[in-house]
């Protein structure tokens, strides 16, 4: 083992390899990476930590897969290659597609939400992971006690719901394909909820299925009115009104299911995350990069399950029961003295409070 190259390594690959994974040497990492124009994911991602795995003694493959446009395009050699497989790391789109369906047999997926080299020596990937983990667990614990939510933004949006349809209802679903650095929750159920959405942001796919023409820019501010996870009505500029209204119905056509359908909602939750690029470069990308910021909420909507419509809000306030876990779009949550006391399980976990705000999108309600 070459100790000198070790102690070089990205800080973001040592923490995926030893924190997040727990490879060990002689276990198999099949590393999933894409490239072409459309790629989001720098393949040079996928050979930086190939390197390190291998320093590692770890046994491992990388494979530069083709884009594919919904799960069903995953090739069977590909899949099989994931069975076979301890791990498999994607730096690859294909990972949202299966986030939710998974691929039987398989026994540890993880979504890496590293667009760029650099990020892999940034303290995005580089604060342990386990942290991250603990944190998240601490939330769904919170969120699965609660009953109610509601989430308000600044430009108008006003939804509360039931966080439990049922006493018997068990909790939140976990990921197939877990994401690294964790940078989300698992979806809260959105057909209890009721209230108004602004669609004041671009609309994007929700990385699902990959479509053309999945950005579509509110040309005025939409009201969207919804009653039960179902949009009633669309209230604005008539014109505008009609176009959103046409665009939920037009990719609703693509996969059947109701195109007025909200299926579930979630927010980011890490405070590292950051984005420096123009989200009009390339909204689709920007959003695999920026969603994880707690500034960050978005709708699954249109569709069967999750749906193909992100309806995107920022700096929201949202509360479970009477608790504040997010206020203009910081996760305060993290101030709770159960998470504070983290700092001492996991030394150098304090930069994980210092909220990173750039996500290429102007913040509201900055105090």
């Amino acid at each position: 083992m070459n100790r000198t190259a070790l102690q070089n390594a990205p800080i973001g690959a040592t923490n995926l390899l030893e924190h997040c994974l727990n490879v060990r040497p002689g276990q198999t990492l099949l590393i999933v990476g894409e490239e072409g124009p459309e790629a989001h994911f720098d393949r040079v991602l996928c050979d930086q930590v190939a390197e390190v795995a291998g320093e590692r003694g770890i046994d491992v493959r990388v494979v530069i897969a083709p884009v594919t446009n919904t799960a069903s395009d995953i090739s069977s050699d590909l899949a099989n290659a994931i069975v076979a497989a301890d791990h498999t790391v994607f730096f690859a789109r294909m990972a949202d597609q299966i986030r939710f369906l998974g691929i039987e047999g398989a026994r540890s997926m993880y979504a890496c939400y590293v667009l760029e080299p650099d990020l892999l020596d940034d303290p995005f990937t580089g604060v342990d992971h386990r942290f991250f983990q603990d944190v998240h667990d601490l939330l769904v614990e919170q969120i699965e006690q609660s009953a109610t939510f509601r989430i308000q933004c600044p430009d108008g949006t006003d939804l509360s719901g039931k966080t439990r349809l049922s006493p018997e209802e068990g909790g939140l679903e976990a990921f197939a394909v877990k994401p690294f650095p964790i940078v989300i929750f698992p979806p809260v159920d959105a057909s209890g909820m009721s209230g108004q959405i602004a669609l004041a942001h671009q609309l994007t796919s929700s990385s699902t299925n990959i479509y053309e023409d999945s950005v579509l820019m509110p040309r005025s501010p939409v009201m969207a009115m919804v009653e039960n996870g179902q949009i009633v009505s669309f209230e604005g500029e008539p014109a505008e009104a009609a176009r959103i209204s046409a665009h939920f119905e037009r990719v609703g056509a693509m996969t059947g299911g109701d195109p007025f359908a909200i299926n579930s909602w979630h927010a980011g939750i890490n405070p590292l995350t950051h984005c420096t690029f123009d989200p009009q470069t390339d909204t689709e990308r920007w959003g695999t990069a920026a969603f994880g910021s707690p500034r960050y909420t978005h709708f699954h909507a249109c569709g069967p399950e999750p749906g193909d419509i992100a309806i995107n809000l920022f700096d929201t306030t949202i509360t479970f029961d009477d608790a504040v876990l997010w206020r203009d779009g910081c996760f305060v949550f993290m101030d709770r003295p159960e998470v504070r006391a983290l700092q001492k399980t996991y030394p150098g976990s304090d930069v994980a409070w210092n909220m990173r705000w750039e996500i290429g999108v102007a913040r509201r309600n900055a105090g």
